[in-house]
């Protein structure tokens, strides 16, 4: 997970060094503030995940509420009539594309399912050994568990820990990013279903708009629609 001091300063740096700022990065004050005052200067977009108040020129991605929204209907479907009790994993809670995932999860199961129920959230900060003490720690305090939907990555090490309690079978894991670790965990069974973005729509329409803002009128700005997504289940591999 990204250092934050660290990741200021390297902001910083690109208005010097650099034409454009495409950034991921949490939601907090201080790298809200730092945009406002680069986006007057160069154009900064955010990616995959929004920071709303900073003055970004524009944000590329998908729609976070509704992918968790999709993640909460197909839990609630895995899950069937008897349903569960349910963990949600972010990797911080001040990206604002994390949050806005976990709400949508949280709405969709209390109103078409609530025989969900989530019982807690947590932060990985996306370390595998941090996740590693998450997931032991949840199985032993929670002994009725039925799904996990991991915001975060390290999904590896959620894979390991279940393989290690013989809960692989028992679980239903729901993701996001079809990465090539992803696709092999997706294949063995040991996730359920991943939720992939569109990166190279996302990346067709980051330098459509660098472009766009170079050649044309720079209060002009491009409007798009959030990017669409993809469902993967284990037959979608075969």
């Amino acid at each position: 997970m990204q250092n934050i001091p660290e990741t200021i300063q390297k902001i910083k740096n690109v208005s010097i060094k650099y034409d454009a700022l495409v950034i991921i990065a949490p939601h907090i004050d201080k790298i809200s503030q730092l945009i406002q005052s680069l986006a007057q200067k160069i154009p900064v977009i955010t990616l995959a995940t929004d920071i709303p108040d900073s003055a970004r020129m524009i944000y590329v991605g998908p729609n976070n509420y509704q992918l968790g929204r999709v993640a909460g209907e197909l839990m609630g479907r895995f899950l069937g009539s008897t349903g569960g009790e349910v963990i949600v994993i972010l990797a911080v809670a001040k990206m604002h594309g994390h949050t806005e995932r976990e709400r949508g999860f949280k709405s969709i199961l209390q109103e078409s399912f609530p025989h969900c129920h989530i019982i807690n959230s947590f932060e990985s900060y996306e370390n595998s050994y941090e996740m590693k003490k998450i997931m032991i720690s949840a199985l032993r305090e929670y002994k009725n568990i039925k799904g996990i939907y991991n915001i975060s990555d390290e999904n590896p090490a959620i894979s390991e820990v279940l393989n290690t309690t013989k809960l692989d079978k028992k679980m239903t894991l729901i993701t996001h990013e079809l990465t090539p670790t992803h696709k092999e965990l997706l294949k063995k069974g040991m996730i359920d279903a991943i939720i992939d973005q569109n990166p190279e729509l996302e990346a067709k329409q980051i330098l459509n708009t660098i472009i766009h803002y170079f050649h044309n009128d720079k209060n002009i700005i491009p409007e798009y629609d959030y990017t669409p997504f993809n469902i993967y289940l284990r037959e979608s591999l075969l």
